[in-house]
């Protein structure tokens, strides 16, 4: 078996004492490993916060210019042209 749908497949074939047998082994390894079940505190890891230091180092990329800004592309002079007072 090298899928999960080959693994879910075979303990599904197997009784439901064995099932439970199953189930208790992997969460006493995913809590070895800091990983806790339906029943624990931590179910999924908490993502780590950015700081405005962590974004300087880290910029975020939007991909590459396609073409340069050219006279046509006065976007603040569109935005301010549908303003509505």
């Amino acid at each position: 078996m090298t899928t999960l749908d080959e693994i879910e497949a075979a303990a599904a074939a197997l009784p439901k004492e064995e099932q439970k047998k199953l189930l208790k082994l992997l969460e006493q390894r995913l809590s070895q490993n800091g990983v806790h079940g339906q029943n624990g505190k931590n179910a999924a890891p908490e993502e780590k916060r950015l700081s405005i230091r962590d974004m300087l180092n880290n910029p975020l990329s939007v991909g590459e210019i396609l073409r340069p800004f050219g006279p046509d592309d006065d976007f603040f002079g569109e935005m301010m042209e549908d303003r509505k007072f």
